[in-house]
């Protein structure tokens, strides 16, 4: 059976209507799935109207009337055949609705058939053993990932071996549907995405796959070399962790976001930010007082938020986090107290126990109450924000204030949590990153999953209380939790750009001090130790020579031996942004339009959006290389003056070339006349 959409291995131009589709049959599912979990029945004519729809809402994505390829049609017809048992398609009509073309069957039914045809639409199969990753969204550089439970992040790079893959005795035979349908206890996400998806990092990472090597060639997890082993991924969850990942679709792209993630990196106020939901056990509330013990270990309250700053020791024997000193130094004149300093040396001589501190800081905040109806046992639903990004962070510093996540018996939680939750009850609900290479920070969100939301409803029903303005999205409706968690709009994107942070003015000089840095050949993994937080950069950084190479249309130096940037000569644009190292020349590039935007320049095809930046500030960070629209201002009559303006440059820059040209040609015959003579 053929896949119902192009394959993102042959660009993601596909992608992007594959997940609407996707997008829209969960909704209409959770729609109909909800009246049969809660045994309530629906009118012959309701369920037909809504059976139709659906059809129709398909035919509307895939337009398969307008397509020239032939794709859409085949997407179609895939379509009409996975849904025969529930439409009569010869007495389907996608304008008007007829009860007759509907078969004659029940909710349980629409329920299966839709879920098996939007399985399909993921992932070319009509059935998978292992939940597909939902694609949130995705930039020219970074692609935004919905990690199911059950799904590893072992990229290898612990202890520099390279991680047995499921399907490593497959070979090219290898493929994402092959994956999700193996006998294998897990998968790692890395390898389900160089399977599945064809940018740069999944495409050298299935390279180094066929070196078959044991080890990897680095293991610090920020350069280029990570990159390829690893399909690009950013960020690690736990495997029974859900939420947004964050992957770079180029080695470069995936340096820099890598330096955001740094714990370093990840500002109190602004930058990376990273937030998560949890279930706690116990009535979490806000401390009254400061609980400062030590150097190590202080809980606090800073802006209505609980603030936890417990230092990390790592146990590999264990493979848990500890607390580094966890003692009241009061009570020992202020020091730390023998016992503990005896403690940290026996923890020196052992190899496998912590040698040194981590510093880790977390922030939470309570936002919904519930009560346990049978043991009248108390548990909170806390939003936090991680600004360190330690191994269990959340898991330890909760346990560490009192509160231990459900589910979660390595931190201390009863076994018993196991037989009403079947995981760790931690969620990463949002992430907001700025893209590489640009000053556009986008957010990514990932509702809270099924299985958390019937944890919640099944066990407890309404909250007791709920914090002021806590609204969250979810997957499902869940009718008891309505005061806090509301089921997202599937035509609403999952990933978009918000205000910059605070700091973006230091942050952007950082990235700048980084771009001269690569532009003169250095390293881009070789900048980060005057990246870091209150660096300022020498003479030598801050006043380097202006480069000599030549440069693309985007402003940045071309690789050396570098041929025609092809996607470029073809499209008019490029697909890896201003990543790429290629060479743009103008005279090629095709545009299907005469407009330019304020600086003279023709907007590239496909691209006459306005300019983002250019609205923002006023300026734009690729100035005369920029291919977007510039308009003066963004009202309807601003846009139709600049409209105007790029017509009256473009004419006046065509008459000029016109003179020029036949400048040259009356010059050529009149010496051409000479030699004659």
């Amino acid at each position: 059976m053929s896949v119902v959409l192009p394959s993102s291995k042959k660009g993601h131009t596909g992608d992007v209507k594959k997940q609407v589709l996707a997008n829209q049959l969960e909704e209409r599912c959770a729609r109909i799935r909800h009246f049969v979990e809660n045994e309530q029945a629906v009118s012959r004519d309701e369920l037909a109207k809504f059976v139709w729809g659906t059809a129709r809402k398909i035919y509307e994505v895939l337009q398969p009337t307008k397509d020239e390829t032939g794709a859409m049609k085949q997407a179609w017809n895939d379509c009409k055949g996975l849904l025969k048992e529930l439409i009569d398609w010869d007495k389907f009509k996608h304008a008007q609705c007829d009860p007759a073309c509907v078969n004659q069957v029940q909710e349980k039914k629409v329920v299966e058939v839709l879920d098996t045809y939007r399985t399909f639409v993921m992932t070319g199969e009509v059935k998978t053993k292992w939940t597909p990753p939902k694609l949130l969204g995705e930039t020219d550089e970074i692609i935004c990932v919905d990690k199911p439970c059950g799904y590893t992040c072992n990229y290898g790079d612990r202890d520099g071996r390279v991680p047995k893959r499921a399907l490593m005795k497959a070979g090219d035979r290898a493929s994402a549907g092959m994956l999700l349908n193996g006998d294998t206890g897990e998968i790692q996400l890395h390898e389900y995405l160089a399977l599945k998806y064809n940018f740069e990092c999944a495409i050298k990472t299935r390279e180094q796959w066929a070196k078959e090597k044991e080890n990897t060639e680095c293991k610090c997890g920020h350069c280029e070399k990570c990159a390829y082993t690893q399909t690009g991924c950013c960020n690690r969850l736990d495997k029974e962790t859900s939420g947004v990942m964050i992957c770079a679709k180029t080695g470069l792209g995936y340096i820099e976001v890598r330096r955001q993630f740094r714990s370093e990196h990840s500002l109190e106020e602004g930058g990376t930010e990273k937030y998560y939901l949890c279930l706690c056990h116990g009535d979490v509330r806000l401390p009254t007082t400061d609980d400062d013990r030590n150097p190590h270990w202080k809980h606090t309250v800073v802006n209505g938020r609980g603030r936890v700053q417990v230092d990390v020791a790592w146990d590999k024997k264990f493979w848990k986090s500890l607390p580094w000193d966890n003692t009241n130094w009061a009570k020992s004149g202020g020091k730390p107290p023998p016992e503990q300093e005896a403690l940290h040396q026996e923890w020196r001589s052992n190899p496998d126990r912590p040698q040194v501190p981590q510093y880790a800081l977390t922030y939470y905040e309570p936002v919904a109450w519930f009560e346990d109806p049978k043991s009248g046992d108390m548990y909170t639903m806390v939003h936090v924000q991680i600004i360190t990004g330690r191994t269990h962070q959340i898991r330890f510093h909760m346990q560490q204030v009192g509160h231990v996540l459900v589910g979660d018996t390595g931190y201390a939680a009863p076994f018993s949590d196991r037989a009403w939750c079947p995981r760790v009850f931690l969620h990463s609900y949002q992430t907001k990153f700025r893209e590489p290479f640009t000053d556009r920070w986008f957010e990514a969100y990932s509702p809270l999953p099924q299985d958390l939301g019937e944890v919640l409803q099944s066990n407890f029903g309404q909250p007791k209380r709920v914090k002021e303005g806590a609204r969250f999205k979810s997957r499902r409706v869940h009718d008891q939790l309505t005061h806090f968690l509301k089921q997202y709009d599937p035509g609403k994107p999952l990933v978009f750009t918000h205000d910059a942070p605070v700091n973006k003015e230091e942050v952007m000089r950082r990235v700048e001090i980084a771009r001269q840095k690569a532009e003169q050949g250095t390293s881009w993994g070789s900048v980060a130790p005057w990246m870091a937080p209150g660096t300022t950069p020498g003479p030598t950084q801050s006043e380097a020579p202006a480069p000599t190479e030549p440069f693309n249309s985007l402003g940045l130096p071309i690789r050396e031996g570098a041929q025609n940037c092809q996607f470029f000569m073809k499209k008019g644009k490029c697909k890896h942004g201003v990543s790429c190292f290629f060479t743009h020349p103008e005279e090629f590039a095709q545009h299907d339009s005469e407009e330019l935007n304020s600086k003279g320049y023709p907007i590239r095809r496909c691209e006459r959006r306005i300019c983002n930046n250019f609205v923002r500030t006023g300026e734009c960070q690729f100035k005369e290389n920029c291919k977007f629209n510039h308009p003066e201002d963004t009202s309807e009559n601003g846009v139709k003056a600049a409209k105007q303006l790029a017509v009256t440059l473009f004419a006046e820059k065509k008459k000029q070339a016109i003179a020029q040209a036949e400048a040259e040609v009356a010059a050529g015959k009149a010496k051409g006349k000479g030699k004659g003579k």
